[in-house]
């Protein structure tokens, strides 16, 4: 009951990252040595993809489809250090890496080792092992050891017009910097919008804000002015001041900014860089 519960909870978080452009991982079941049972081992994998699901920063490949696509393929343990042989499995998978993981014992203690492969090369990106005095610190500690694992893994590419990871569409993406604007938040007078702005979580995200001048002609000009994203003709605060008493805006129908009285109302987009 235990094991169904995990798998239908991984199936569901991992379906649920439908609006973002996530890299696709899969994770092969943890070997068990030392001492350690199947069971044991079935369950630190469980709470390791269950885990790697909640982060939202990758879609999970299900175990089923892994077990399934492994059998189709003949997949055996020695194949593990073939190139060729590791490069069919995950394409098969969708996969862009694959994380294998082991629960052994060190000195008397269980440890647990995770390492990301290179699918293409069957090379190791990058591996770490997690100590613990006894199995029942996993809870506690695999929320760290996971995020440390995803580190290591390959970075999303984005261009203009993805949704980002905060749900948003991204309007900026040059050098590995990316920029998403929100969907419209409101009307408000100036100070308004600055407060709506940080106080929006999209994605859960906390470093939402008022876009800057430029990052609001970056949304026209990328945007608005391609047709990309559905923006209308709405004025737009930007958080760049003119004066004590008024503030830069835009005008999404011809792109044009001007200075508006702070009291004004107009909409409200905010933006954050990832």
């Amino acid at each position: 009951m235990k094991k169904m519960f995990f798998s239908l909870l991984v199936l569901l978080l991992a379906t649920g990252a439908f609006a973002q452009q996530l890299i696709t991982v899969a994770v092969s079941p943890f070997d068990a040595r030392g001492g350690f049972t199947r069971d044991d081992a079935d369950t630190v994998y469980e709470l390791f993809v269950g885990e790697l699901a909640v982060s939202g920063s990758v879609r999970v490949v299900d175990r089923g489809s892994f077990d399934k696509i492994m059998a189709e393929l003949q997949f055996q343990q020695s194949d593990w250090t073939n190139g060729n042989r590791v490069a069919e499995f995950g394409k098969a998978l969708g996969a862009n890496s694959i994380i294998r993981g082991q629960l052994m014992t060190l000195g008397g203690k269980p440890v647990i080792t995770a390492s990301v492969l290179d699918i293409n090369t069957a090379q190791i990106l990058s591996s770490g092992s997690l100590q613990l005095n006894d199995l029942g610190e996993l809870f506690g500690k695999m929320p760290g050891f996971v995020k440390d694992t995803v580190k290591a893994l390959p970075k999303p590419v984005y261009k203009i017009g993805d949704t980002g990871p905060g749900g948003g569409i991204v309007f900026f993406a040059e050098g590995g910097t990316y920029k998403e604007v929100s969907g419209l938040l409101g009307r408000a007078s100036w100070n308004e919008a600055l407060t709506l702005a940080r106080a929006y979580k999209g994605g859960g995200y906390s470093d939402w804000h008022l876009p800057t001048r430029s990052e609001l002609d970056f949304v026209y000009k990328n945007l608005r002015a391609k047709n990309i994203g559905g923006l209308g003709n709405d004025w737009y605060w930007s958080s760049s001041e003119y004066s004590n008493v008024s503030a830069w805006g835009q005008n999404f129908s011809d792109g044009k900014q001007y200075d508006y009285f702070k009291n004004s109302a107009l909409s409200v987009r905010a933006v954050r860089a990832f």
